[in-house]
């Protein structure tokens, strides 16, 4: 019987725990601290417009997002295009995208997924929508180990 007290006030502690210190955006912790892994973190994640909209990165290329179908349940891809206005190369760009419930953060995460350059030059990853109710998408782009934006959009299904 105590065994039984004990276990539930540690499953309590651990979600309390997890519900003040959790991570408020896949990318970063609440106080701007860099991931355990060590890399680089953007403090601030910004909102994303629209999917299709042309958002301007901060190395004067453009970028615009969006998913390749009407969004439903089940796997979707996401899309990433980069508009090179500078002639960089685009092979040399790394994009992150995470999917997640913010009503259950972490419960229905995809995790950080790399998003894989296409033969038409977008970037692509398929992303699992498990459930109905609000999903945020959270997007991150670098240029040469260089972080570029950090945002997110949050969608209805």
């Amino acid at each position: 019987m105590r065994l039984k007290h004990v276990f539930t006030l540690l499953t309590v502690a651990v979600f309390a725990g997890t519900m003040l210190f959790g991570e408020e955006c896949p990318f970063h912790n609440k106080k701007g601290a860099p991931p355990a892994d060590g890399k680089t973190a953007i403090v601030h994640c910004s909102n994303l417009p629209k999917p299709g909209k042309t958002i301007k990165l901060t190395d004067g290329n453009e970028f615009a997002w969006q998913f390749a179908d009407k969004v439903k349940l089940g796997p979707n891809v996401l899309k990433v295009t980069i508009k090179d206005l500078n002639k960089l190369d685009t092979k040399n760009y790394v994009i992150k995208a995470t999917l997640d419930m913010p009503s259950m953060k972490g419960a229905h995460s995809s995790g950080s997924k790399e998003l894989v350059l296409n033969k038409k030059g977008d970037f692509v990853a398929p992303m699992d929508f498990v459930m109905r109710g609000d999903w945020e998408v959270c997007i991150e782009i670098f240029y040469k180990d260089q972080p570029l934006l950090n945002g997110k959009y949050t969608l209805s299904l």
